[in-house]
């Protein structure tokens, strides 16, 4: 009958609709969030461009993505990626693919390839355009700071060493001591501008004295400020291994333990001369004496709009 028919065509309808709306499901919010972590192209899955865009290392275990040289712990690839794959492991997921490239280790090598001896080099250079004028300002600072002519020198040969050389590391430190307020932070400055703001750190005390180790992980350039602290010298302790140790054990959150090469050199900063206990025989620091009248600054030595 008509009735029986149209009916019928409602159901055949209704069912199509179902049918399609579920076919065109839109993700959870969780899926679109984490499709936007990924490059995908044309025809290739979330978690195919996932695992395109990330490599495994064998030792320790994690992940990294060739890019932007990120670290991923098993635990924070699993929470980034997870929705992608239906299951929270997904870190056991992407080990078991074929897909995914694989390295043995990690390593950190200024100015070194991607990749050597089956190791994923985290080092990334940074690119900038050299002046051709002569660096007035920079030079002017200098001769401020450092009044005596052979320590200026000697802190200048020590900085252009780390930009000529970035792939032999130091064996000394260099310290700047002299009163506050007088501009000895702002070589740390500069070399965030050199080196990139990704290869400094400024890891505060508790940070250096602390078992994780993260803070100088894919370092070249790491500065300390202010360096004496109260009635304590571990600091030093720790520094003098650092310095001049050719590997460091890094110690990372929710990672495992592994050593990696040391290319960190270190600038520390003081307002006291007895901020590190030196013997007459110690080598590991290059002690230089700044000024401590403040530039530009009015006739008490206060700082002013100047300064």
């Amino acid at each position: 009958s008509p009735c029986n028919a149209m009916s019928l065509m409602a159901h055949r309808v209704i069912s199509l609709r179902r049918r399609a709306s579920l076919k065109t499901k839109k993700p959870s919010v969780a899926t679109a969030i984490v499709q936007r972590l990924v490059d995908q192209k044309e025809g290739e899955s979330p978690w195919r461009a996932a695992l395109r865009q990330h490599a495994l290392i064998i030792k320790p275990a994690c992940f990294v993505t060739p890019g932007d040289k990120v670290i991923w712990s098993t635990k924070s690839f699993d929470v980034a990626f997870g929705p992608l794959t239906g299951n929270k492991d997904a870190s056991k997921v992407a080990i078991k693919s074929k897909l995914i490239k694989r390295y043995k280790g990690l390593s950190y090598r200024p100015g070194g390839a991607d990749e050597a001896d089956g190791n994923f080099n985290m080092w990334v250079g940074q690119k900038i355009t050299p002046l051709d004028a002569e660096p007035k300002l920079f030079l002017s600072h200098v001769q401020y700071l450092i009044p005596d002519p052979q320590q200026r020198e000697y802190f200048l040969d020590w900085l252009a060493w780390l930009i000529q050389h970035p792939a032999r590391k130091l064996m000394f430190a260099a310290l700047l001591y002299g009163k506050q307020g007088t501009g000895k932070s702002w070589f740390c400055e500069l070399m965030k501008v050199i080196l990139g703001r990704h290869n400094v750190s400024e890891p505060s005390h508790a940070q250096v004295c602390s078992e994780f180790t993260g803070w100088i992980a894919k370092k070249q350039f790491i500065t300390i400020h202010e360096l004496r602290k109260k009635g304590r010298y571990d600091i030093a302790d720790v520094l003098q291994v650092l310095i001049t140790q050719k590997t460091v054990g890094l110690n990372m959150k929710n990672i495992e333990a592994f050593e990696i090469e040391n290319f960190a050199n270190f600038l520390l900063i003081t307002n006291t001369e007895t901020a590190i206990p030196q013997e007459t025989s110690e080598r590991r620091y290059l002690v230089i004496r700044c000024a401590d009248n403040t530039r530009f600054g009015d006739s008490h030595g206060k700082p002013t709009d100047r300064t």
